[in-house]
């Protein structure tokens, strides 16, 4: 009963105290002033939870993966071991059937026998069976030839590489994290945070190199790219963030291309594609962050140059044909980005300086057309490789279109004209390199022909008319012969009427006859020798649709030159000259090459060809 009443008394003067309490708000808050602070330790307790939490479970994945690995060790040596043991097994049941049969086996009575009279064998010939037909033993062969695709083995992926990725970029975010808190609270001097970093990251390379093992090999390849990475960083703060007097520009940037050069050699030690797109990536992104706003192209695409040849010699030794995508990709970028910051057409039209700019576009597209011959004559020929090549020559091809929009550049054909066959000549040898890049010949004809049409509609005057013709004549001749070459020396069987481009050379001439007061007599000089090249095209492809479209092109060619004849005859006798001329030449050359076509051993002419 006495402590029942203790216990009531304690619970009244509980209750009173907290009434109390709650009567006085404003007091209590001013006599604790440490209760406001309960939020930021409970966040600073998270952060710490977080950061600890990083840094733990990339040693639990590892613990983990190990484990996996050990057990998957143990089942190998027991299955060997059983294998062992079946094969001591079986010669000793192979040795006592032999005994048992040796044993049963009666000896032999040896008796005196009588010569035997010889007797005339006669060969009987007993008939074989048909042979199998090929038909039947093709599938079979070719079922049995054909490897069996291994499923995805999703639990090593989660167990091993997954966790060993995860856990590389944790340690990655952790060196981050702890040197930006550093940076924030000063807790570390630059210089040693700077030591500590490029320890850290030459520890995780070295760590990866030791670690080299077939049951280790993600672990290892996930340490080495991520001490790429930390490499890259450290060096990128001490000259973005510090400004040490040490790391100057030219210092920074050798720095970073041994680091990418150490990616290399990394990538090809572990057999690691991953590694080897950390160096693309970090070469790439070495000039956009050591930029000085500064124009130098001589430095800036001489290094990429050198990134490209690095990437692609490693593609071709470990054939990873996801590093020319991604050296071409990078390399259009820069070229881009280059001509948006730093191509002033003031600066570049003055002089020859337009030059620069086409040896930038062209440079690549010869470095990448130089590395699919080569992958050509060393049988290590990719698709992949010749694809990237075409994709820099479009680039090249709308820099020339780029070059178009300016008068200062468009009134210099010659200089413009050669830079475009430049790139048109360097697709034509690609496509002749590769089997199976006749649709990229059409294409870069149709982009030429776009382009000489576009400048003669727009910039044409009489003064350049001469050099049109001469490159007229250029694109007519490049891609008449095109085709052929790829006939004689790859067999293609090709599209006839992918000999239409002398045509649309002539079709080109029509422009300045319709658009210009006066017209040169050479003109016609032209248009015949491109009559001449449609008619031996026909005799080499065996088909008559260049004819009819040269023909019927200057026939509205010359019917257009005399409807501009004024109604005072002036020139009529002259244009008359000209169509009977042609008029002649056309009934003789096809004469001829109906003749040539018709005659025996020649295929038969066609008209459209195989469309």
């Amino acid at each position: 009963m006495f402590m029942i009443e203790r216990v009531d008394e304690i619970r009244h003067f509980y209750q009173f105290t907290v009434a109390t309490q709650s009567s006085y708000p404003l007091s209590h808050s001013r006599s604790d002033p440490a209760k406001p602070q309960q939020p930021m330790e409970f966040l600073g307790f998270l952060i710490i939870g977080f950061v600890i939490a990083i840094l733990v479970l990339p040693f639990v994945a590892l613990w983990k993966a190990n484990r996996a690995k050990h057990a998957v060790d143990d089942l190998v040596k027991r299955l060997s071991s059983l294998e062992n043991e079946l094969r001591n097994l079986r010669p000793q049941t192979v040795s006592a059937a032999q005994s048992e049969v040796a044993v049963a086996a009666p000896q032999p009575r040896v008796e005196a026998v009588p010569p035997m009279i010889p007797v005339p064998v006669v060969s009987t010939a007993t008939p074989q069976p048909p042979p199998i037909p090929r038909e039947l033993l093709g599938p079979s062969a070719l079922q049995i030839a054909r490897p069996i695709k291994p499923p995805i083995d999703w639990e090593q992926f989660m167990g091993a590489k997954l966790f060993a990725w995860i856990g590389g970029l944790a340690l990655f975010l952790g060196i981050a994290f702890f040197v930006k808190y550093s940076f924030e609270h000063n807790l570390i001097p630059p210089e040693l945070r700077i030591a500590i970093g490029f320890v850290v990251g030459a520890v995780l390379v070295v760590g990866g190199l030791l670690l080299k093992r077939k049951e280790n090999a993600v672990t290892a390849q996930t340490l080495c790219a991520t001490g790429i990475l930390v490499l890259y960083a450290v060096t990128f703060a001490c000259r973005a963030y510090y400004h040490f007097a040490f790391f100057g520009l030219i210092p920074t940037f050798l720095l970073m291309m041994l680091i990418t050069a150490v990616a290399f050699l990394l990538s090809v030690r572990l057999n690691a594609i991953i590694v080897a797109v950390l160096g693309i990536a970090g070469g790439f992104l070495t000039p956009i962050l050591l930029s000085t706003n500064q124009d130098n192209p001589l430095g800036l695409f001489g290094y990429i140059a050198l990134l490209d040849i690095g990437l692609l010699a490693l593609a071709q030794r470990q054939r990873w044909n996801a590093l020319p995508i991604l050296g071409a990709i990078g390399t259009a970028l820069m070229q881009f980005a280059w001509v948006r910051a730093f191509f002033v057409p003031e600066k570049y039209f003055a002089g020859n300086r337009v030059l620069i700019f086409m040896t930038v576009f062209v440079g690549f597209q010869a470095l990448f057309l130089a590395a699919a011959a080569w992958a050509k004559r060393t049988d290590k020929a990719n698709t992949t490789l010749s694809a990237c090549a075409i994709g820099l020559a479009a680039v090249a091809m709308f820099s020339a279109f780029y070059l178009l929009g300016f008068h200062a550049v468009a009134h210099r054909p010659a200089l413009l004209f050669t830079y475009l066959f430049v790139i048109d000549l360097g697709l034509l040898a690609l496509i002749l390199i590769g089997r199976k890049l006749g649709a990229a010949q059409i294409l870069a004809g149709l982009a030429a022909f776009t382009f000489l049409g576009a400048w003669t509609g727009n910039y044409l005057t009489i003064g350049h008319m001469y050099t049109a013709l001469g490159f007229y004549f250029v694109f007519a001749l490049f891609h008449a012969a095109a085709p052929i070459s790829l006939q004689r020396l790859h067999n293609i069987e090709v599209p006839r009427w992918t000999h239409i481009f002398p045509a649309l050379a002539l079709l080109l001439v029509l422009i300045p006859i319709f658009r210009l007061t006066e017209l040169s007599l050479l003109v016609w000089p032209f248009v015949l020798i491109i009559d001449v090249l449609a008619i031996g095209l026909a005799i080499a492809t065996a088909t008559l649709l260049p004819v009819i479209a040269v023909l019927v092109l200057t026939l509205v060619a010359v019917g257009a030159w005399l409807l501009r004849i004024p109604t005072e005859l002036t020139g009529l006798p002259t244009a008359l000259l000209i169509l009977a001329c042609f008029a002649i030449f056309f009934f003789v050359a096809v004469s001829w090459a109906c003749r040539r076509l018709i005659a025996p051993g020649t295929r038969a002419p066609n008209l459209f060809g195989k469309i």
